[in-house]
């Protein structure tokens, strides 16, 4: 929380297969969609023959990023921490946030 100010960042794997942030203003307003960033945007293997979540879920790609966790900084922006990778290599990611 920052300021009053919330911050969420969730995965969205069976839409856009993304990762993305919202804010709202108090902890207990919603959160404004006009406020929503797309983080990480997932994309197939290029040799991957995905046609659809059944082909994601059968070769796991789709779990191949997620658990966003957002922090609040000092200076008021947020820093959202997040995995994702292939399954070459997985990796730690973060974004730094101004709202």
């Amino acid at each position: 929380m920052l300021d009053g100010r919330v911050v969420l960042a969730w995965v969205d794997r069976f839409g856009s297969q993304s990762i993305r942030a919202r804010m709202a203003l108090t902890i207990d307003a919603a959160f404004q969609p006009e406020s929503e960033v797309q983080i990480y945007a997932h994309a197939a293997p290029k040799d991957s023959d995905v046609r659809d979540t059944g082909d994601l879920l059968a070769g796991m790609e789709m779990w191949g990023f997620g658990l966003p966790f957002a922090t609040a900084l000092p200076d008021g922006d947020v820093i959202v921490t997040y995995y994702a990778g292939d399954n070459r290599a997985m990796s730690l990611h973060f974004v730094r946030l101004s709202f």
